[in-house]
């Protein structure tokens, strides 16, 4: 697992950067209540969650983020069919490595300028 900080494409650019100032300042509450959906083991909440923050971090020029929140995405959403067909999952514990991941990933995104 990288453990790097992670920098907007979009840093350097003026227009931007209050912007991502103010994203990465508010993801500690995202970050919370996306841990709460997984401790409630809300699967469809915590998709549509990541699905948001996908685009979010899409939007604000965090690549990287981007890409690991589409693949947490495609995971959770299969998850949640199984469950609608009735197979037995141990539900998120399952993607416990990914989402830890990807909690810790965001933990890392910065606005500075690299």
């Amino acid at each position: 697992m990288a453990t790097g900080t992670i920098h907007s494409i979009y840093a350097s650019d003026p227009e931007f950067h209050e912007l991502i100032e103010q994203f990465v300042a508010k993801l500690p509450d995202r970050l919370r209540s996306m841990r709460a959906m997984v401790a409630e083991q809300n699967t469809s909440e915590l998709s549509m969650f990541v699905h948001q923050l996908r685009g979010a971090c899409g939007s604000y020029g965090f690549d990287e983020m981007t890409s690991m929140a589409a693949e947490l995405e495609m995971s959770l959403h299969e998850m949640s069919l199984h469950e609608m067909s009735g197979y037995s999952s141990n539900s998120l514990y399952e993607l416990a490595e990914p989402i830890e991941a990807f909690l810790c990933a965001c933990g890392r995104m910065t606005a500075a300028i690299t």
